[in-house]
C-alpha cells in the first residue's frame, strides 16, 4: 500500500469514528448533517426578513393612532365617557376596574399625591411591601384582597383576581404600568412628600430636552413602564420570525439564534431611534423586546460555545487516533 493510499484510508476511518463519536454524544443526526452542509452565517433573504420584522414592529409599537385605540380600552374598563367600538367595549368589560382601591389619588403616606405619577406612587407595585394609610397595603394584590373582604363582601381571591385585571388594563393606557420593584425607589423629600427618584429621572431628562418639565409624564411612559402597544410589537416580531423560520424548514441551532437575534434587536434599536427623533435624544424602551433579545444573546453563545467544546474535545481525539494511524503505518513499513 503506497503511503498516499495509507493516508486515505486512515483519514477515512478518522471521519468514520468521529460520526460515531458524534452519535453516541446524543447528537442529532440534523446537527451532525449541519456541519458541512448548512452554514451558520445568514443569507441575504435572512437578512431581509429580519428587516421588514423590524419595520412592522416599529410602526406597530409607536403608530400614535394605535396608541389611542388602545388607550380607548383603558378608557372602556374605566367606565369613562367616551364614544368606543365593539372590541374596546367587549374588552372593557373583561378589564373593568372602576373603584377600585388601586385608583385612589393618594401616595404611600399621604392623601393625594402627583395624579400623573399615581401609578408609580400607589398601589400599582406587585412586589411592593409594607402598608400606608388606613393599614392598606402597599401591594395591590393585598390590597384588592382586603377590599373584596372589607366592601364587596367577597372571597379575597376574587380582589386577587381583580388585582392581576387592573394591573392588565393599565397596560392598554397612553401611560402603561410603572415596571415592577420601583416603588423600592421611594423616598421622602425635604418638604415631608412621598416622592420616587424616577420622577427626578424623567423631570430632569424634560429639562434638558424642552427646558422645562412638561414632557417628564410623556418620557416616563416610554422609559419606565409596560405597555400593551409594546407588547403587541414585540409579540409581532416574535411570530413573524418563528413564522420564517418554519416556512424554511430551518435546523440549524447557531443560524436560528443569529435570525431571531438580529430581528428582535433591530426592532428594538429601531424604536429606540424613533423615541430619540421625536423625544430629542430620549429613546423608547420597548422592554419586552429586550429580554427576548437578550434571551437570544445568551441562546447564542451557549451554542457556539458547546459546539466548541465539542470540536475541541473531537480534534484531540482525531488527532490521537491520527497519531496510531500513522505509527501502525510507520510500523508496516518497517515490517516490508
Amino acid at each position: 500500500m503506497t503511503e498516499p493510499q495509507t493516508l486515505s484510508f486512515a483519514i477515512a476511518g478518522i471521519e468514520g469514528e468521529y460520526l460515531l463519536a458524534l452519535k453516541e454524544d446524543d447528537i442529532e443526526q440534523v446537527e451532525i448533517s449541519c456541519i458541512d452542509k448548512t452554514s451558520s452565517d445568514l443569507d441575504n433573504l435572512d437578512i431581509a426578513w429580519c428587516l421588514l420584522c423590524s419595520a412592522a414592529s416599529v410602526f406597530l409599537s409607536t403608530n400614535k393612532a394605535v396608541e389611542k385605540w388602545l388607550d380607548g380600552i383603558h378608557k372602556a374598563a374605566s367606565d369613562c365617557y367616551g364614544d368606543y367600538d365593539f372590541i374596546q367595549k367587549a374588552l372593557g368589560e373583561v378589564f373593568h376596574h372602576k373603584s377600585d382601591w388601586m385608583d385612589k389619588m393618594i401616595s404611600r403616606d399621604s392623601d393625594e399625591t402627583y395624579v400623573a405619577f399615581h401609578r408609580l406612587l400607589w398601589g400599582h407595585d406587585p412586589l411592593a411591601k409594607g402598608e400606608g394609610l388606613a393599614n392598606l397595603s402597599f401591594n395591590p394584590i393585598k390590597m384588592m384582597m382586603q377590599q373584596e373582604e372589607s366592601e364587596r363582601s367577597g372571597h379575597a381571591l376574587f380582589g386577587a383576581v381583580q388585582a392581576m385585571r387592573h394591573l392588565l388594563a393599565d397596560t392598554f393606557s397612553k401611560q402603561g404600568l410603572p415596571l415592577p420593584g420601583l416603588s423600592y425607589l421611594d423616598y421622602e423629600r425635604s418638604d415631608g412628600k412621598s416622592w420616587n427618584h424616577i420622577i427626578d429621572v424623567v423631570q430632569e431628562f424634560s429639562v434638558e430636552t424642552t427646558g422645562n418639565k412638561v414632557k417628564a409624564e410623556e418620557l416616563y411612559r416610554h422609559l419606565f413602564t409596560l405597555r400593551a402597544q409594546d407588547i403587541a410589537g414585540g409579540t409581532l416580531t416574535i411570530m413573524l420570525t418563528k413564522a420564517y423560520i418554519a416556512s424554511r424548514q430551518l435546523e440549524d441551532t447557531i443560524r436560528i439564534n443569529q435570525i431571531k437575534l438580529v430581528s428582535y434587536s433591530t426592532s428594538f434599536f429601531g424604536q429606540a431611534i424613533v423615541g430619540a427623533v421625536r423625544q430629542k435624544g430620549v429613546p423608547y424602551i420597548n422592554y419586552p423586546l429586550a429580554i427576548a433579545m437578550v434571551k437570544e444573546l445568551a441562546g447564542l453563545f451557549y451554542e457556539s460555545n458547546r459546539r466548541t467544546y465539542l470540536l475541541g474535545k473531537e480534534t484531540e481525539r482525531l488527532h490521537g487516533a491520527a497519531q496510531e494511524q500513522l505509527a501502525r503505518h510507520d510500523r508496516l513499513q518497517s515490517l516490508i
